[in-house]
């Protein structure tokens, strides 16, 4: 009677999904925490200690905390199972959810501090914290629910999965996902260019947004010329746009290679200097549309961008350097100053609206020397390349980035963490479904059911670079191979995760 009377209302399921529902918490809130994991180790201003975070001053709100607490609710869930499985009576469970999701969260913002992309602050330890204690509550209330389903859901797919049709479910998925990438490849194409777009340099079409400073050549090729110090000027063939001012006697002196352009408003006054001075208050523009261009680059999707230019303010100075622009005002593309940094941003179906994406590089214009500035894209990825020095962050336009903007708006700094999260989707459960099967549990040796896995994980990555090549134009990349397949021996891996479990392990805890 006495034991009845201690004995726990709970009453855990007889088997377990606490490895794998840790897992995914874990991962899940490292990426999402810690991307894009650049780190740069260095003094905290004024000396202040790392130890002691701060406060992180993003001013969030309710939105932030609740987020925040959503985060750790499924890893506060799998640690309180875990714990429920050795035994640990509730209330130790409860202040150990507490404990490690605390734990957990001040090591993620004391690593923040070194993200220059991320903040910091203890709200973020007690928000994290909370949500942790409250995924061990939930457990208490329906987990044995929750991981009753998922057993049996479990056990009706691995006994419907035979060889056969795990063989085709597997294609029918993938095939489906390969479709999918496609399509949303397709968005990175330069299609919606239009040919009554206009060029503008020095300003944009509002006449609101004037730069100050020199232009010695403007060049626009409509393929990815090779790299290196001297690549874009020892190219055999001519570009669509040249404005070479360096060498003209005058700015608006037209060559065959380019549209004529004319002074906005008036012309300034004459400077005896190399290059094309802007003073601020005249730009230059073409009256007619450059229609050639626009039709080249949406055939093949791909340019090189040359722009040779000297600032003369690198101190609160924000103006359009080279702006193309359509009727509507809309620019396919623009080049900017952002004080002493480069903006940049042209027109996909990805930003066909007046909201775009601007890759913003810092410290670009930090003095008044010549910038020789490159801009190349594929038909997927931006890359840019100042004074002959390729920057290391690239730009990133996959399917990933097209799924996200179905979802939300995308930021230039989370460009490659969506193509992550897309192959991760593709690949993760595809492997997944292998690790599952009954074909693949029965294998004797497990070391040949992994290999057998990574050959088929590794030739559906292979196709689906091989359509995204095609699609883009861009060149292979083993890179998203080797993440396709490393993604998809993982999910069969955190399939199997819980294998090991004995099904009368769970037992009625007393």
């Amino acid at each position: 009677m006495s034991n009845r009377m201690i004995r726990p209302s709970y009453d855990p399921p007889a088997s377990s999904w606490s490895n794998r529902i840790l897992l995914l918490a874990t991962v899940g809130i490292l990426f999402l925490t810690m991307y894009p994991f650049r780190f740069s180790f260095h003094v905290l201003p004024h000396g202040a200690s790392p130890f002691l975070l701060g406060h992180s001053g993003k001013g969030g709100g309710f939105a932030d905390a609740f987020l925040n607490m959503l985060l750790f609710v499924p890893f506060g869930f799998g640690l309180a199972e875990k714990l429920r499985e050795r035994g640990i009576s509730p209330g130790l469970v409860l202040a150990t959810a507490l404990g490690c999701g605390a734990v957990f969260s001040y090591m993620v913002e004391f690593l923040q501090l070194y993200i220059p992309e991320r903040d910091s602050g203890w709200e973020d330890v007690f928000t994290n914290g909370s949500g942790s204690l409250v995924g061990a509550i939930l457990y208490f209330a329906i987990g044995a629910f929750i991981v009753r389903t998922l057993v049996a859901m479990e056990r009706r797919f691995r006994g419907a999965l035979t060889a056969s049709r795990i063989v085709v479910l597997v294609a029918v998925y993938l095939c489906t996902c390969f479709v999918l990438g496609a399509l949303l490849q397709m968005q990175s194409r330069l299609s919606n260019w239009k040919p009554d777009a206009i060029l503008i340099v020095g300003n944009d079409a509002s006449g609101r947004n004037p730069w100050h400073g020199q232009i010695q050549s403007v060049q626009i090729w409509n393929r990815v010329i090779d790299d290196g110090p001297n690549a874009a000027s020892d190219v055999p063939d001519p570009p669509i746009i040249n404005y070479d001012f360096a060498s003209l006697s005058s700015p608006t002196s037209q060559s065959h290679t380019a549209p004529a352009l004319f002074w906005i408003p008036t012309p300034p006054e004459e400077v005896d200097a190399p290059g094309l001075d802007l003073d601020g208050k005249s730009w230059l523009s073409t009256k007619t549309s450059v229609e050639d261009l626009a039709e080249s680059l949406s055939r093949t999707s791909q340019f090189t961008i040359r722009l040779v230019c000297t600032p003369m303010d690198f101190a609160d100075a924000w103006g359009r350097i080279l702006y193309i622009t359509d009727s509507n005002g809309v620019a396919d593309v623009m080049i900017r100053q952002e004080n002493t940094s480069l903006g940049f941003g042209f027109r996909t179906s990805l930003n066909s609206n007046r909201a775009q994406l601007i890759w913003s590089v810092p410290g670009v214009f930090n003095d008044r020397r010549q910038r020789d500035i490159v801009y190349r894209y594929d038909g997927s990825n931006l890359s840019l390349t100042v004074d002959g020095q390729k920057q290391r962050i690239a730009f990133k336009l996959g399917p990933g980035a097209a799924l996200g903007r179905i979802i939300r708006r995308v930021k230039p700094s989370e460009l490659e963490g969506y193509n992550i999260i897309f192959y991760a989707i593709v690949f993760f459960t595809a492997g997944a479904f292998l690790g599952f099967s009954v074909f693949f549990r029965r294998i004797r040796f497990g070391v040949a059911a992994l290999v057998l896995s990574l050959f088929a994980l590794c030739l559906a990555a292979l196709i689906l670079e091989c359509i995204l090549v095609q699609v883009s134009g861009r060149v292979f990349s083993p890179g998203n191979v080797a993440l396709s397949a490393a993604l998809g021996i993982a999910g069969y891996l955190w399939s199997r995760a819980d294998n090991g479990t004995p099904a009368g392990k769970l037992e009625r805890l007393r």
